[in-house]
């Protein structure tokens, strides 16, 4: 008699967490940081020293991505920082806080060293 309400009690365990499971896991989504793609690194820039602030957050924290633009080209260029996140669910992943250099588009001089930092916070 106890094995069957010890099984009729795991069974219902296994239920529980099975319809429960994937709403708590919706509840507590995490981000992770995995650095620059190698198709995105360009013949006139190089990005160096690229850092995280974590590996892993929350929706709603944090994140801060740093580094250095390295121009390769003599002549000057114009650039902008950006973050990308592969997703299913469509629209803004990143409300950017602050970027350094400022604004959506700055100039890099010919041969400069830029550089470089963007604070997001983490929208899903």
């Amino acid at each position: 008699m106890v094995d069957k309400k010890i099984f009729v009690l795991a069974l219902a365990v296994v239920l529980a967490l099975g319809t429960l499971g994937p709403n708590l896991a919706h509840m507590f989504q995490t981000a992770e940081a995995h650095g620059v793609q190698a198709q995105l690194q360009s013949r006139f820039v190089k990005i160096e020293d690229e850092t995280f602030n974590r590996q892993s957050l929350q929706t709603g924290e944090e994140l801060v991505i740093s580094g250095k633009f390295v121009s390769l080209v003599e002549r000057d260029l114009r650039g902008w920082n950006s973050i990308f996140t592969e997703s299913t669910n469509a629209g803004n992943r990143w409300e950017i806080l602050a970027r350094s250099p400022p604004g959506n588009v700055f100039q890099i001089p010919g041969n400069a060293v830029i550089p470089y930092e963007i604070r997001a916070k983490a929208l899903e």
